[in-house]
């Protein structure tokens, strides 16, 4: 499948960069965070989804606090 290049400006990488640091804000609290009014925080997010950029959204869990155990990865070649 071909990549299809996004263009964004530093509004878009600013909004990606608070988001990646807590994907849990309000779109109120992220329109403060990047200077925005509420409704264009909003657009800009949803384009950026539209646009594949942000594919979803994640809560990491801590495996050993939730009494998983822990899991090791290796590769070879």
């Amino acid at each position: 499948m071909a990549q299809v290049s996004v263009e964004t400006d530093r509004i878009d990488r600013l909004i990606l960069h608070e988001l990646q640091l807590d994907g849990r804000l309000t779109n109120a609290g992220l329109a403060g965070r990047v200077s925005l009014s509420e409704s264009a925080c909003l657009r800009r997010v949803r384009r950026l989804e539209s646009a594949g950029l942000i594919r979803g959204y994640v809560g990491l869990v801590d495996q050993s606090l939730a009494g998983y155990p822990d899991n090791v990865s290796c590769g070879s070649r």
